[in-house]
């Protein structure tokens, strides 16, 4: 018996049992057929139809063109800021510091994504640690200007 997880309930006929069937379909099912791999006799069983939908000769787009047509579709939407205190639209004082660590791995990254090697290894990975009020949630909110600057030296 094959499981039917994904069918729509439009798609299902029922009938109470075999007569059921043979009356409305006007084609007998075989007496005592197997219908499924947990046998036994089907005289008196329950019969659900499952019925596929039809395809239609509709033409597949190329793996480009429906490439093309998802991104023309997303558009860019910033997002919301981790750092929601009064001080978050001051000016941000850790950039310096944090910019020139950063130059390094973000050229790494881009030359192998340049090249087409996307082994994990040339991911960069940036952390920030540290305890309660230090500022970690404004430096990942500032983390775009902080690799544009690094992109830019």
């Amino acid at each position: 018996m094959r499981s039917q997880t994904n069918a729509d309930a439009a798609n299902l006929r029922v009938y109470a049992n075999r007569a059921v069937y043979n009356d409305e379909n006007g084609q007998p099912l075989e007496e005592d057929g197997s219908i499924g791999a947990h046998s036994g006799s089907k005289k008196d069983a329950l019969i659900v139809e499952v019925q596929l939908p039809q395809r239609s000769g509709v033409a597949v787009e190329s793996e480009a063109v429906q490439l093309e047509k998802l991104l023309d579709t997303l558009e860019w939407k910033e997002p919301k800021r981790l750092c929601a205190s009064s001080g978050q639209d001051w000016p941000y004082q850790g950039a310096p510091e944090l910019v020139d660590p950063l130059v390094k791995p973000l050229i790494k990254h881009y030359n192998a994504w340049h090249r087409y090697n996307e082994d994990k290894q040339n991911h960069a990975i940036n952390l920030v640690l540290g305890g309660a009020g230090t500022g970690k949630s404004r430096t990942l909110d500032e983390m775009k200007g902080l690799l544009s600057a690094a992109a830019a030296r």
